[in-house]
Order: structure tokens, then sequence, then C-alpha cells
């Protein structure tokens, strides 16, 4: 069966594209989805190149001067506007997303070019510390509890830089002359801005699709004369693939990295623990007229830990001391001293100073009750109680009067109960939760054990207090 009637030519090339596609390209290849929406390889080829030649330019970190940035920025994307994509503040973090020529930001009212480029800070405030940059936390990453990526660990938001309303004029000139330099984020532009900009903008787009025509047509013959090299390294690929060699060599790559990584990762926790260990015998002694004791006064070694209600490892924790006290008998005791975490405020500082007043109402016994319920009722992270376990609910549970326990939670002698552990933690070296100090009462020997480690992680260390000699 034939077609007489001729074929539209859009029909015709959608058809070629398919079977261009079908017999050319394997069904993994980019270069098939290329095919099928219609754009030549090629300018696309042409347009990534000019991609990958500017990204190290406008990620590095070189100031230039403000005349050549003034011209320079007309056309492409510098360092100052794209270092302020990244910044620390969320404001100026959702601006500048062009990333080689600079003309789709203002016409989506997305450019910010105000601010001076020694004062951009890279990053992402919740995650700016070293150890949330290791290979094995970013890959646990989509795993865990997300917290507010805009607020630091102590609460707080990364600032704007002050500026002045002339910071604009001063990159632009004199007078502010340039069409995008008083733009601002959620500003609409006028009507002469946006055509000057999209004239811009269109004549480059232009000139790069005339470019991109040209070096096509003059590139077929080359095209054509280097498809048996591009078929025989292909075969090359094939025949590594085939043979496993290929999966070998990138499985060994990935090995080294991670090796290395996870050295570097053990060196940092081996220094933070050796430093841990000398700052661990700066905690205080124990008093039992001041700390929350478990076990017998007397014991040989106490297991201090710092901890904080809203923690959800310390809540994990919170057995383990408990297995450690019947495994040691009365050679072993527990106390508890508060180190509630700033983003984990203000539930978790209620929490602590609730528990003061616990044990200066109720007394020792009372307290660890009071402990216990409050890691079984939390939901964690700062979350606090539910209504009906409240902290003045769980008071009564454990026999302290609602008014008297009101009364305490306002005194400021339990806010400063609350303030000594926290000092008393951070002189240790305590900097989050748990984390407890293991202490030789007789000799004062001490050391520091890092996490909610499971009892066997800290028999050794027991073992090495126990027989510590002055």
């Amino acid at each position: 069966m034939s077609f007489t009637t001729p074929i539209p030519t859009s029909m015709y090339r959608l058809r070629s594209a398919f079977t261009l596609a079908r017999s050319h390209c394997r069904p993994d290849s980019g270069s098939c989805k290329i095919m099928l929406i219609g754009a030549p390889p090629l300018p696309v080829a042409i347009y990534e190149l000019m991609l990958q030649g500017n990204t190290p330019f406008h990620h590095g970190n070189v100031r230039l001067p403000i005349r050549v940035e003034r011209l320079l920025n007309q056309v492409l994307v510098t360092p100052r506007m794209h270092g302020i994509h990244h910044s620390m503040v969320e404001r100026e973090n959702s601006s500048n997303f062009s990333v080689v020529f600079p003309f789709w930001d203002p016409l989506r009212r997305t450019l910010a070019l105000n601010v001076p480029q020694q004062e951009i800070v890279v990053g992402i405030p919740a995650y700016d510390a070293a150890r949330d940059n290791g290979l094995g936390r970013l890959l646990l990453l989509p795993f865990r509890i997300q917290c507010d990526p805009w607020r630091r660990p102590d609460g707080t938001r990364v600032r704007s830089h002050d500026r002045a309303d002339g910071a604009a004029a001063n990159f632009w000139g004199h007078d502010g002359g340039h069409p995008l330099a008083q733009q601002r984020w959620g500003h609409a532009m006028n009507r002469a801005t946006f055509l000057k900009v999209g004239r811009k903008g269109g004549l480059c787009a232009l000139g790069i699709l005339a470019l991109s025509s040209a070096t096509v047509l003059a590139a077929e013959p080359a095209v054509q004369a280097r498809e048996s090299d591009a078929a025989m390294v292909d075969a090359i690929i094939r025949k590594m693939e085939s043979s496993g060699a290929l999966d070998a060599a990138v499985d060994r790559a990935i090995d080294r990295y991670v090796q290395r990584k996870e050295s570097a990762r053990q060196a940092e926790e081996a220094r933070q623990q050796a430093e841990l260990k000398d700052r661990a015998k700066l905690a205080r002694p124990i008093d039992v007229k001041q700390d929350h004791i478990r076990g017998t006064p007397a014991a040989d070694v106490s297991l201090i830990e710092y901890t904080d209600f809203e923690c959800p490892f310390c809540k994990q924790f919170h057995a383990t001391p408990k297995v450690l006290l019947d495994r040691y008998g009365g050679r072993v005791n527990w106390v508890i001293r508060n180190y509630p975490l700033p983003f984990h405020d203000p539930a978790a500082r209620r929490e602590a100073i609730a528990s003061e007043c616990i044990a200066r109402l109720g007394g020792n016994d009372a307290y660890w009750k009071y402990a216990d319920a409050l890691f079984a009722n939390t939901k964690s992270n700062g979350a606090g109680l539910p209504d009906d376990k409240s902290i003045e609910k769980l008071a009564e549970l454990v026999g302290i009067k609602r008014t008297a326990f009101g009364q305490c939670m306002s005194d400021e002698a339990a806010v400063k109960r609350v303030e000594q552990d926290i000092a008393d933690g951070t002189a240790a070296g305590v900097t989050g939760t748990p984390a407890t100090v293991v202490r030789n009462n007789r000799t004062g020997a001490s050391e520091a054990v890092v996490g909610a480690l499971p009892a066997d992680g800290f028999t050794a260390a027991i073992e090495r207090m126990l027989e510590a000699k002055p």
C-alpha cells in the first residue's frame, strides 16, 4: 500500500526524528531526547560548552574592577551576581537564577545587584557546620527530619547586610544609570526597562541561533568524517561495559573516595574526642545537695549526662544508663544535668526549669519520676508535650501541687539553676546532647563519651575509670 498524498512537513520531520532515534540511539541516550524534540545536538553542545566555560568564572571569587564588571554584567553572569544567589540570606538566595546570560532575572523580577561582593556569605545556615557536610551525613540527609534551612542551629536567621539605598548607584555609577540598577526583589519593571531588556535578550538569542545554525551547516561534512571515530569509541565503551572493566574502575574510584572521606571523618572524631577528654575533667564534682543522682550516691564512678528533654537522641538514650546501673550495681551511679539546646527552645528550656522545680518541691525521687515522664511523653525536636500531658499535669502525677509548681516556674532561682548546668557543660566541652562524662569520684579522672551509644559503648570507659588511681 502506498500513499499518494504528500506528507506535511511537520509530520515528515517527526517521523524522521523517530526513525533516526530508533536506528542510531540507545534507549538511555541523551541524544535520543534531543532528536525527538527537534533541537540539533550541535547547538545544544555549543550552549553546554558556553555554560561550562562560564561556570568556573561566575563561581570564582574574582573581584573585578567596577568598570569591567559594569560592562561585563550587561551580557554575562558575573561572580558577584551569582554569589548573591548562593547567599546565606534567604531573600538574596531567591534571586539571580541566570547561569550564562543575565537577561532572564530582570524579566522575572528576581534581579539583585546591590550587595557588595565582600559581604556575600555563601552557604545554607542550618547546615553550615563542617560536620554537616561529610559524605555520610549528606547521604542520610533525605531520610532525616529536616529543620528550617534558613535558621542557624541556635535558632537565629542570617540577617541582610546593612546597605544604603545608594548601593546600586555606587556599583553602576553616580546616577545609577544602568536600567537594572534599581531593580529590587518583587518590584515591577516599568515598560521602558522591560522593552530595553527584552530587546537585548532577543538580539543575543538571535545571535546565538544564527551562530549555531551556521556552525551546524559548516560542520556537517566534518561530522560525517568523524562518524567512524565515534563508532570506534562507542565500540570500545561497549566492550568495556560488557567485560565489567568499566564498572570495576568506577567502583574502585568510589571506594577510594569513600575511604578518604571515612578516614577524614575518623580523624576529626579522634581530634574531637581527644579535646573532650582533656576538658571532661573540668566538669564539676558530684554534689549530693545539688545534683540529681540515680543509684548509690557514694558510688566510685558517676555517669554525668548532659541532656535536653527535647532531644530525640536523648530520649532514645534514656534507657541505657539504667542498664549500666544494673550491670555495675552500687559501683556506678547516674547524674542528669541540663543542657537544653537553643534550637529546641522554648520547650526544652521550659521543661528543664520544670524538672528543677520538681526536684525542689518533691525531692530526688520525684525528679527522676518526672524526668522519666518527660522523655516518655515528649514529641521531641522542640515540639514539646501533648496537651493532655503538659508540664503541669505531669507535675500533678508525681504529687506536686499546681499552685506551688506555678510559683516555682516564675522563680529566677530555678532559671539560674539551669544556667549553671549549661555553663558547667560548656566548660566540660559539651556542644551537643547527649554527652556523658564518666568520672571517678575518688581520683577526679574523667572521660567523655559522646552520643546515644548502647550500653556496651560505655563499658571500656567505665572499666578504665574504676581502675583509675590517684
